[in-house]
């Protein structure tokens, strides 16, 4: 079943730039053109050709916040969140020609992209999807074994840690002072007297 533009609207993808709008009024009075920079986004649809362009709005910066903040700092030109396609070495040249003109720019996108958009790809498209899928899959895969290899080094670093540690000498157990029943008495220290014996025998 076929996916219309509409339903697949939050796959879209902005791209944020800079546009001088001349102040008009300013100008009248001024008696010269005066414009003012303004921010603008582009805004694209994987497997469309279609752009909407509209000054930026808040629900423009809440939609696409990570694509905004790289704009703020300095990058304007086209942020592609994912593996680029052009990096990807899973898609012949004349694919990726055809991914970029379609606005599929990230092998993400093309592994989501609905089958409306995809058939416009060319005969391929379905084997192009299969592999990108395959890729993001292992690519996950090796994600978790990587992070699971993480732990388990570190795991083995706090047993070594602990093996060399120094040891904690024992507590000792301090030595009472013992008084006879003749006053003698008795540190506690080197050798029991008899009389200490006697007493402990009682």
């Amino acid at each position: 079943m076929d996916t219309n533009a509409s339903d697949v609207k939050d796959t879209a993808f902005p791209l944020f730039y800079m546009e001088p709008v001349e102040l008009i009024a300013q100008s009248k009075a001024e008696g010269r053109p005066v414009f003012r920079e303004t921010e603008f986004v582009k805004v694209m649809l994987p497997g469309f050709k279609d752009i909407s362009v509209h000054k930026v709005r808040p629900e423009d910066i809440e939609r696409w916040p990570e694509y905004y903040r790289k704009f703020k700092e300095g990058n304007n030109t086209e942020t592609i969140i994912g593996t680029p396609i052009k990096e990807w070495n899973g898609i012949r040249p004349s694919q990726a020609a055809a991914c970029k003109t379609l606005n599929v720019l990230s092998v993400e996108a093309l592994a989501s992209l609905p089958d409306q958009a995809l058939r416009k790809l060319g005969p391929d498209c379905y084997e192009l999807q299969k592999r990108a899928r395959d890729f993001l899959s292992s690519a996950n895969s090796s994600s978790r074994i990587t992070e699971l290899e993480k732990k388990l080094e570190e795991a083995l670093n706090t047993i070594e840690t602990l093996k060399v540690s120094p040891q904690v000498e024992p507590i000792k157990a301090e030595s009472k002072e013992i008084t006879g029943p003749d006053g003698k008495t008795w540190s506690g220290k080197g050798r029991k007297p008899n009389w200490v014996k006697e007493m402990e025998g009682k």
